[in-house]
């Protein structure tokens, strides 16, 4: 039996129709690009808090900063990024995935270099970036979501050590790096099993 090309054509056109209209389906947005924007507008909160406070705080009274003009830059950089961010996840373009890989690539070099601007007193802004993470592993895979969680483990590793080195932070920061990074794993790694459960 003969087969018209153009009938063929015309299933795979249809065919290819059909997935990108599932992929835009308001269940699957649901489960995607709405929470990524959800999560792009907690990135923007957080920044402007930071580029806020330190605004305020000219004279370093309430928070004294160990070095003040890289963490102005940071955090202004972080808040540029994650307005980039949260365009380009209204857009959906580019693809989720690679949206959702450098969102957590920026979220964990940022809050390093906040962490390590701030000294000691902000080592407490490992926490944003657990609550990142967490919220990126819940849109994807066990495997990606322990991906990112080393990229965020390295990432506080990485600061302590350079920090530690201009001898800015003691040697009891890595205990804190290390018990940031277990809640990083455990919380990362749960919730995408919990997210893919709920799926």
């Amino acid at each position: 039996m003969d087969i018209n090309p153009d009938s063929t054509s015309g299933v795979t056109a249809s065919m290819l129709a059909a997935e990108t209209a599932e992929r835009h389906t308001p269940a699957a947005d649901d489960r995607t690009w709405k929470p990524l924007r959800i999560l792009c507008g907690y990135r923007l909160v957080v920044a402007m808090l930071l580029v806020g406070g330190f605004v305020i705080d000219q004279g370093q009274r309430l928070f004294p900063i160990a070095d003040p003009a890289l963490f102005l830059q940071a955090a202004t950089l972080y808040l540029l990024l994650g307005a980039a961010a949260t365009t380009l996840a209204f857009a959906r373009r580019p693809p989720f995935l690679w949206q959702v890989h450098g969102q957590v690539l920026v979220d964990a070099l940022c809050l390093a270099a906040l962490i390590h601007a701030g000294g000691e007193l902000f080592s407490g802004l490992g926490m944003f970036m657990l609550v990142a993470v967490a919220g990126a592993s819940l849109l994807v895979g066990v495997r990606l979501a322990a991906y990112f969680a080393a990229v965020a483990t390295l990432a506080l590793f990485g600061q302590q050590g350079l920090s530690h080195a201009e001898g800015i932070a003691s040697s009891g920061g890595y205990t804190q790096a290390a018990v940031v990074g277990l809640a990083i794993f455990a919380t990362a790694i749960g919730g995408s099993l919990l997210a893919r459960r709920a799926r």
